[in-house]
């Protein structure tokens, strides 16, 4: 099945080919449903939240992003 349009272009924007649970979760999120990505740390869980959080800008929405982590908080904070 063919990716979402807005996962394809965000996708587009990295360096590195994203994993396919990335860009099942993004498509999920796409299709407006909701997910939960349980995965070992380093292996991408926050290109998700990026994603959830790029899509609600683009349809004029609203979001909260959360991390368990303040040093993770503060950088994010930064990046969106």
């Amino acid at each position: 099945m063919p990716r979402h349009p807005a996962v394809e272009a965000f996708a587009a924007a990295y360096e590195f080919p994203l994993d396919d649970f990335q860009l099942t979760a993004a498509d999920s999120i796409a299709h407006g449903r909701g997910v939960l990505v349980c995965a070992p740390t380093g292996a991408g869980k926050t290109v998700v939240g990026e994603f959830a959080v790029h899509e609600a800008f683009r349809l004029d929405g609203t979001c909260f992003y959360t991390t368990p982590i303040k040093a993770l908080s503060n950088q994010k904070y930064h990046d969106l």
